[in-house]
């Protein structure tokens, strides 16, 4: 596994994330939601980056996919399959404990 590393983004785009491979664009789009603005005393200026949020973001941009697939089958009338993919949103959400 490669190393857990991501830095915030200070204008080179090549030493923002690193996590031991390529990340495609749709990641990096998601980390660059997950940076703030650190407020305490030490921290005047800092950006910190919310694991939570970071997880959150893609646990739901996967249900998102599966959605929109589920929404194909429904238009080509594939009922089981659909119903399938239903359930399998529902326990992604329910593994990470993401709502709906």
């Amino acid at each position: 596994m490669g190393t857990y590393l991501l830095e915030g983004p200070q204008g080179n785009e090549s030493n923002c994330y690193h996590l031991g491979y390529n990340m495609n664009e749709r990641i990096k789009e998601l980390a660059e939601q997950c940076y703030e603005h650190d407020q305490s005393w030490t921290g005047v200026g800092q950006r910190i980056f919310n694991k939570e949020k970071f997880a959150e973001l893609i646990v739901r941009d996967c249900m998102d996919v599966a959605k929109n697939w589920d929404d194909q089958l429904i238009s080509a009338k594939l009922v089981k399959e659909s119903n399938a993919v239903g359930i399998v949103v529902y326990r992604i959400a329910r593994q990470f404990g993401v709502k709906e």
